[in-house]
Formats: structure tokens, sequence, C-alpha cells
């Protein structure tokens, strides 16, 4: 990752870095679903994944079929359950970077 995160950018899952990231990962299973490319669904997703806060996947297909006008069906949902851990996993990768290039600052 080119992107340099200083303290003040610790990256959580609020973090615009973490939800771009996190955006472009799940957009994979997304392209998936919707038979469709990875770049036609990013945006979507990033914007999914920053209005909604905790990624349930109800609330994630939800929102995909309500404000981004997705249909919604099972494949949906499944598409949906990726979501959450991405999201973890992908912040968890972030923060591990921030603490090696900061050391374990307090709160970290």
């Amino acid at each position: 990752m080119e992107q340099i995160l200083s303290k003040e950018t610790r990256p959580d899952e609020r973090s615009e870095s973490v939800i771009k990231e996190a955006a472009l990962e799940w957009s994979k299973h997304l392209a998936k679903y919707a038979e469709c490319e990875i770049a036609d669904c990013l945006e979507d997703a990033e914007k999914a994944l920053r209005d909604t806060w905790d990624c349930d996947t109800y609330k994630l297909a939800r929102y995909l079929e309500s404000r981004c006008y997705w249909g919604g069906d099972q494949e949906l949902y499944d598409a949906c359950d990726y979501a959450g851990s991405i999201m973890y996993e992908v912040k968890e990768r972030m923060l591990r970077e921030w603490v090696k290039a900061h050391g374990d600052i307090e709160g970290a």
C-alpha cells in the first residue's frame, strides 16, 4: 500500500481508506452476483459500506435495493454476506501496517 498512514489517520471501520479498499474487494463478489464488471459495482459498494455502519448483511442488501436499485434475491444477500468479514480483514491489516509504522501507541 502506497499511502502513508499517520497517527491522525489510524485506521478504523469508518476510515475512508478502509472503506475504499474493502469496497474494492467486496465488489468482486457483487460483480459475480450482478454479472458485471467490478468497476460497475464499486461506487455502490462504497456508498453501502459508508452509510451502513455495522456491515449487517440484511442492511447492506436493503441499502443496495432501495438506494442503488439492485434487484433483491438470495444471491444478493449471499454477496452481501462477505462484506463484514472483508471490512474486518482490511481494517486489521491496515491497523497492523499503521502500528508497524508508528509503534504500539496507546489505543491502537
